[in-house]
C-alpha cells in the first residue's frame, strides 16, 4: 500500500511539473508571436498557456490534497497503534 501511494504522488508531481513546464513554454511563445507576428497564433498560444495553467494549478492542488490525506492516514496509524499498546 505504501508503495502504490508513493508512487501515485510521484506521478501527480511529475504531471504538475510537466504543466508547470508547458506552461511556460507556450506563455513564452505566445508573448513572442503576439509582439511580432501574426496574432491570432499568439492568442491561440496564450490561450493554451491559461489551459496549462488551469491544469497546474489543478493538479498542484490533487498532490496538497493527496499529501495531506497521507498526513493524516499516518497519524491515525500512529494514534491506534498508541491507544492499542
Amino acid at each position: 500500500m505504501a508503495v502504490r501511494n508513493s508512487i501515485l504522488l510521484t506521478w501527480r508531481a511529475l504531471l504538475a511539473a510537466m504543466f508547470l513546464a508547458a506552461t511556460a513554454v507556450l506563455l513564452v511563445a505566445g508573448v513572442t508571436i503576439v509582439v511580432l507576428t501574426p496574432r491570432w497564433l499568439g492568442a491561440l498560444l496564450l490561450a493554451g498557456a491559461l489551459a496549462t495553467g488551469f491544469a497546474t494549478w489543478f493538479e498542484g492542488r490533487v498532490l496538497v490534497v493527496a499529501l495531506q490525506m497521507r498526513k493524516r492516514r499516518r497519524r491515525d496509524e500512529r494514534l491506534r497503534k498508541t491507544a492499542t499498546s
